[in-house]
């Protein structure tokens, strides 16, 4: 600027320059040659600084009329070399190489809205490469670019931390690449447009596999539900030691999805109830949840834990488990490991742990419904002395007031001082005797009907499984419809066969009749 100011020393000498192409510096020969200014005609230009030959050349400032300008290296009147380059009207700033006025070589653009590139550059483009950061999505990319697009090999970390390493065309994913999602999601594969499609392996973050083929995103094979080998409907017998199912996760054609691995299945089963209930069935009834467990042959005291034995509050009417792992006042669930009697052998029963599948299928074996929780009993009566005398007080009356005419009371004297007194009545107590009889052989039927039925098996009647899928998060945002299985549960029929009797284990490998 001192130069400057040599040759512009008032105001009236540069306003004599406006709307002429003047020029107010040094000269050689009479050409400009050394340090001036050169004002264009049309007022939007206007240069300061060095010339040689009546070029600029050198070290020199443009000025644009909207306050842009450009202020490095010039050589031969081209702008060549480094140089700063700024856009009032964005606030953009480049700082770096330049040929004939474009941008191309190594330089750094400070967009306006705090996007940053720093790479190569080629005519005013990305070209080669670089590292962008994208103030508007967060994203930073650094690799090749091509015509001012992601090109060729490349990595980009998105805003939330999600990551891509391989392939672009044209600004997206295209080639062969692999994608890492902040939520444990890794795809290693083929994109195209930006999407997953061709081969590749998707690992979950439930922990799902799928590898497979793929278009626009998707699974080219997409399983859509569950399906349980075989007949929907079952008849078993209530000693049965244990159902097997093979469970299928398919499509809607029924072709098992091999690709996938790791869906969590659960298995659930319900009673079949006349009542209506939240868990409907295709069977046309509902049913009420019910316990469903696996039969474990090769028991281990360190495998299996035995629940605590329930303990009964003689002062309430229902039953209290004391356990601290059942807290809870109503019947006892059997979610916990027990082991039952059958036929004199000792049965152990677990809870169905969740299944994952392995190619798209998962099998469950010695699935069994458990005996029914055993039934409170009645609540214990503790009667104090002044109790019993008012009982004897009120049968003694009741005695007296309730004889009938025609009994005859006699008086009896015993040894000592004590007096008994005998009634004898035409009541007949042969009778009262046989219904007394009568009533403790019911009972002990009920009660033996009970040890056998219910504290060795499950009661008889329908039952339904229901396989879900419990695959969380859910694969792609969606659970496939679960599948359903009627079992009908009977009474055990009896053998003639010597040496079979009911109740006992039936052989190894036998399945259930399909009816």
């Amino acid at each position: 600027m001192d130069g400057v100011e040599r040759y512009l020393k008032n105001q009236q000498q540069r306003a004599a320059l406006i709307g002429k192409n003047q020029y107010v510096g040094e000269k050689r020969n009479g050409v400009r040659d050394g340090y001036g200014v050169y004002v264009y005609a049309n007022t939007f230009f206007r240069y300061e600084g060095e010339w040689k030959g009546g070029k600029k050349h050198g070290h020199g400032k443009l000025v644009m009329g909207d306050g842009s300008y450009y202020e490095g290296n010039f050589r031969e009147g081209e702008i060549v070399g480094h140089g700063f380059r700024f856009w009032a009207a964005t606030g953009n700033q480049y700082e770096g190489q330049f040929d004939e006025g474009e941008m191309t070589g190594q330089g750094v653009m400070k967009y306006g809205d705090g996007s940053l590139y720093e790479g190569n550059w080629l005519e005013n483009k990305y070209e080669g490469n670089g590292i962008l950061t994208d103030a508007s999505s967060g994203c930073v990319y650094e690799g090749s670019f091509h015509r001012h697009r992601r090109h060729g090999y490349g990595r980009q970390v998105d805003q939330n931390g999600d990551e891509y390493c391989g392939d672009w065309i044209e600004g997206k994913r295209q080639g062969q690449g692999t994608f890492k999602g902040i939520d444990g999601t890794i795809y290693e594969g083929q994109w195209r447009q930006g999407l997953m499609h061709g081969a590749g392996r998707l690992t979950h973050n439930s922990g799902m596999i799928c590898d497979c083929l793929w278009t626009n995103g998707r699974p080219s094979d997409e399983a859509t539900k569950i399906v349980i080998r075989g007949e929907q409907q079952l008849e078993i017998t209530r000693n049965n030691p244990g159902m097997t199912l093979e469970i299928l996760c398919t499509d809607e054609d029924g072709n098992v999805m091999e690709g996938e691995s790791g869906r969590r299945l659960k298995i659930s089963a319900g009673y079949a109830c006349d009542e209506t209930t939240d868990e409907k069935t295709p069977f046309g009834f509902c049913v009420k949840p019910c316990d469903i467990m696996i039969s474990v042959a090769d028991f281990t005291p360190n495998r299996l834990i035995k629940p605590a034995t329930p303990s009964f509050d003689a002062t309430e009417s229902h039953l209290t488990v004391l356990s601290p792992s059942l807290q809870t006042h109503s019947t006892p669930s059997l979610a916990q490991s027990i082991d039952v009697t059958r036929g004199g052998d000792d049965v152990f029963l677990q809870p169905v742990p969740i299944l994952s599948t392995v190619k798209g299928e998962a099998t469950a074996s010695g699935l069994v419904f458990p005996p029914p929780p055993p039934a409170p009993p009645s609540p214990l009566i503790v009667e104090t002395s002044s109790d019993v005398s008012m009982k004897d007080s009120s049968k003694q009356s009741l005695s007296r007031s309730s004889t009938p005419a025609g009994s005859k009371l006699s008086v009896h004297k015993g040894t000592g001082s004590k007096t008994q007194l005998k009634k004898t009545t035409t009541t007949s107590q042969s009778s009262l005797r046989k219904m007394t009889e009568k009533a403790a052989k019911e009972k002990a039927d009920l009660k033996s009907v009970d040890d056998d039925a219910g504290a060795q098996y499950c009661k008889t009647g329908k039952y339904v499984i229901i396989v879900s899928d419990v695959t969380e998060p859910p694969f792609l945002n969606e659970r496939l419809e679960p599948a359903y299985l009627l079992v009908k549960v009977t009474k055990e029929k009896k053998s003639r066969k010597l040496g079979h009797k009911p109740g006992s284990r039936l052989g190894a490998g036998s399945r259930a009749s399909v009816f």
